[in-house]
């Protein structure tokens, strides 16, 4: 899927976010729950782009006793605390459409074991696919640019020898004796 077009700048592309939930602290040095990273050069103090964000939710630093305020609380809840409750009896908290079918979601996978196993086998083979596929767009890039220099080389040696022939003919014309140069 490829959203640019030839004159456009990365400004025009839509946002990309990845969502990593982590089950042990990645910087346990903080308190903080959600963090959240962008690309940024910290020698010049550029940011590349405020379209493309990492945010870590750190399930351990949630306090699910607090509160639930916000959908994302309710979804670190969720991830936190999913496997402790029956589907059948959620807590007030979680009685929306998306945790209703988040719940039977994650019931099916727990109780169908070949049915999640298909579907990390069906996920591992689309990763792979799509590994293969971007080795071999870099492949066929590296080799076109190989070629490229090969050809660029060629003309410059072409080059050369013409230069060196032009004044081998005129030190020839001359009467200057070429093989005692």
């Amino acid at each position: 899927m490829n959203e640019s077009q030839k004159g456009q700048h990365y400004r025009k592309l839509k946002p990309v976010f990845s969502i990593w939930i982590m089950d042990t602290p990645v910087f346990p040095d903080t308190e903080a729950y959600h963090l959240t990273f962008r690309p940024y050069d910290a020698h010049d103090k550029i940011e590349l782009s405020d379209q493309m964000t990492i945010h870590i939710l750190q399930l351990p630093m949630f306090n699910e006793t607090d509160r639930i305020t916000s959908e994302k609380d309710r979804w670190l809840y969720f991830f936190k605390q999913a496997q402790n409750h029956d589907d059948e009896q959620l807590p007030e908290t979680l009685q929306t459409k998306e945790m209703i079918q988040a719940m039977k979601t994650l019931k099916d996978f727990s109780k169908d074991e070949k049915r999640f196993l298909l579907y990390q086998s069906r996920l591992d083979e689309e990763f792979t696919l799509n590994t293969w596929k971007s080795m071999l767009k870099d492949a066929k890039r590296d080799l076109k640019k190989a070629q490229r220099e090969k050809e660029k080389e060629r003309r410059e040696k072409e080059k050369a020898q013409q230069g060196k022939e032009k004044y081998l003919k005129i030190l020839k014309e001359k009467g200057i004796d070429i093989d005692s140069v």
